[in-house]
């Protein structure tokens, strides 16, 4: 199969997969193009996941293959869609809701690349040093950064939909001291947008600090964090050992074909040396 047809194939595939449906491909076959948009569940036996709910665009080689007619006769609407925004008026609502409850909202993505920042009242934004990165981590403040990246991990594992932590404290010497609740929620995809996540950090007010219920504790979620990193690295190891164990099987197959090779170099040496001896008899008779 020709690499266009294969993934025009896979696009096909994809939307007609189900939103989280699971896709199974052959021991020689790979996503190519459209690899972002699938989840890897096992490397080895290649089980990829659906990450969203989207008809995909047309592959290049499809659109350069196609007749001036039907490029004229495609609606200029799907080449161009606007991008979604917010209405001006409820965009400024928005904003004054959030300076008033002193709050922080954030829109990232899987890799924890900034998207779009709602509001920033408690000022918490900075641009790191060096070069130009978007990773949100890296922007908050420097005690926000574990809880934050904990509760990340804990959303991207698919067990909680939703990480709430109260208590966490902001105690960076280029800045006053808060007591901030972190909080962050996932938002599934859709036909419109890709999964995303809600970052929101409010800060607590004195008489509400007391009663907040779950509080960040450092020792207790970067133990738990520390173990779903051990497991995921467990599982990278098994990966990686599958990965050598196919490139052994591989490198021991090229070696028997070199072989081969090499034996059939030996035989056609051979028959060349015989047919110069038979040539050289030939000579002697004819002289």
């Amino acid at each position: 199969m020709q690499p266009e047809l294969q993934d025009q194939v896979l696009r096909n595939l994809h939307f007609a997969l189900k939103a989280r449906g699971v896709l199974f491909l052959g021991e020689s076959e790979t996503l190519g193009k459209i690899e972002d948009e699938f989840i890897s569940l096992h490397r080895k036996w290649k089980i990829y996941q659906k990450v969203r709910d989207v008809k995909l665009p047309l592959a290049t080689q499809s659109v350069a293959a196609l007749s001036i007619k039907q490029l004229r006769s495609y609606p200029a609407a799907a080449a161009a869609a606007p991008p979604p925004r917010f209405d001006p008026l409820l965009e400024a609502a928005f904003k004054t809701l959030l300076n008033q409850e002193k709050t922080t909202c954030l829109l990232s993505d899987r890799q924890n690349q900034l998207l779009y920042v709602c509001g920033d009242a408690l000022n918490l934004l900075t641009v790191p040093n060096g070069r130009s990165s978007r990773d949100l981590i890296q922007m908050l403040p420097q005690s926000l950064q574990l809880p934050l990246s904990t509760a990340l991990h804990r959303v991207r594992q698919g067990r909680e939909n939703n990480v709430r932590y109260s208590g966490c404290q902001i105690t960076d010497a280029d800045r006053d001291d808060l007591t901030v609740t972190l909080e962050i929620s996932q938002q599934a995809a859709n036909r419109k947008t890709s999964e995303f996540y809600l970052v929101s950090i409010t800060q607590e007010r004195l008489s509400k600090i007391a009663q907040l219920p779950t509080q960040f504790e450092a020792d207790t979620d970067t133990a738990q964090y520390v173990l779903q990193l051990e497991e995921e690295l467990h599982r990278t190891r098994e990966n990686l050992q599958a990965t050598i164990e196919e490139l052994e099987t591989t490198n021991e197959e090229q070696q028997a074909t070199n072989e081969d090779l090499i034996a059939s170099n030996e035989e056609l040496q051979s028959t060349n040396e015989e047919l110069q001896s038979f040539n050289e008899e030939l000579y002697t008779v004819n002289a």
